[in-house]
């Protein structure tokens, strides 16, 4: 393991360390997700990712319905109702002599319909102060908790446990969330991944301040830097913030030596026009060749099941994913600009 710092108790909340990543960075990688961002995206695929605190996150086929959560949970916003759902399940009966072997296993399984009420647990999210009682007392863990404290060494450790997988190309990525929120945490787990020998590299939306990004510069190989929208206002509505200071940053980023790779999430009816990718050509073009390449990431909604596990509502619901034909045009764009172009992490 890395030396770190005695004195370090640097902690931060993640929600996630995942193992054999290959869509964030190149190579084989460990990603640690930061939990906390100053955006809110409506087509997040984590959506848990959004506050800095730990929060419940409910999986309802894991429930079985023993009414702890609701007995604990101060607010009353958690009730066991009866549900009219009807379970049907095959018996096998055995043979009148059990030492008598089945004749026809086929004749011997048979419908049984059970006509008992069911109780169903029903969440009232807006009553909900995410105390995290319900989810400490839950024996199946349908209901748990997104979020949990670490520190540098604890995260360090997880990542190093996969250091023979990593090869000349691998090594560790920081998501999030925006980890630029915890920048003297990852600062320091940058710092400890290097002396380890470690690839290193970030996924931010760039919105942070100037001087936080400048600190992690020394320490991190590549910047994996999203741009989702180069209208501002477009890009308020849609995010909560502006993109001035992330295009700002990035263009102070380009004057450095680090790598950069730019991701552009494409949604549907918010960037996924030609006006826009030409108008991130054209930005891109303007940074003078320091953007290694541009991901340009289709549209998925695998995240939208999280949104009702975790008490909200998916606005992109019922969008469709880009048709190839649209995504080649898309490319194509970006390539007439002599832009080195990949579709998909």
């Amino acid at each position: 393991m890395a030396v770190i710092k005695e004195e370090s108790n640097l902690k931060s909340i993640i929600f996630n360390i995942q193992r054999y990543s290959i869509h964030d960075g190149p190579g084989i990688r460990t990603t640690i997700f930061i939990k906390g961002c100053p955006l809110h995206c409506g087509w997040c695929s984590n959506p848990e990712s959004q506050s800095s605190k730990p929060e419940i996150i409910v999986r309802d086929i894991k429930c079985i319905s023993c009414g702890k959560c609701a007995e604990i949970c101060p607010q009353g916003a958690i009730k066991l109702v009866e549900s009219e759902f009807t379970e049907s399940r095959p018996v096998v009966k055995a043979p009148a002599n059990i030492f008598q072997p089945f004749t026809n296993p086929v004749a011997a399984l048979k419908s049984q319909t059970s006509n008992k009420p069911e109780k169903k647990r029903i969440i009232d999210w807006s009553k909900c102060d995410q105390c995290l009682k319900c989810a400490e007392v839950c024996p199946s863990k349908s209901i748990d908790i997104s979020g949990r404290q670490v520190d540098v060494a604890e995260c360090l450790e997880e990542v190093l446990k996969d250091k023979g997988f990593y090869d000349e190309d691998g090594g560790m990525t920081i998501s999030g969330g925006e980890p630029l929120t915890q920048i003297d945490f990852i600062k320091e787990l940058f710092m400890a991944s290097k002396m380890e020998g470690l690839n290193t590299a970030i996924d931010t939306t760039g919105y942070s301040s100037w001087d936080n990004m400048e600190k992690i510069i020394p320490y991190v190989d590549l910047f994996l830097y999203d741009i989702k929208q180069m209208d501002p206002k477009i890009h308020e509505q849609e995010t909560g913030v502006t993109n001035q200071l992330i295009l700002s940053n990035l263009k102070k980023l380009a004057k450095t030596d680090t790598r950069i790779w730019i991701r552009c999430p494409l949604i549907p009816g918010f960037n996924d026009s030609k006006k826009n990718i030409s108008q991130l050509a054209g930005f891109v073009k303007d940074l003078g060749g320091a953007v290694e390449k541009v991901s340009l990431l289709p549209y998925h909604s695998y995240g939208e099941t999280k949104y009702d596990s975790t008490g909200r509502i998916y606005p992109y619901a019922g969008k469709q994913e880009q048709s190839r034909e649209n995504l080649e045009s898309l490319k194509d764009i970006l390539e007439a600009r002599d832009l080195k172009v990949s579709v998909g992490g």
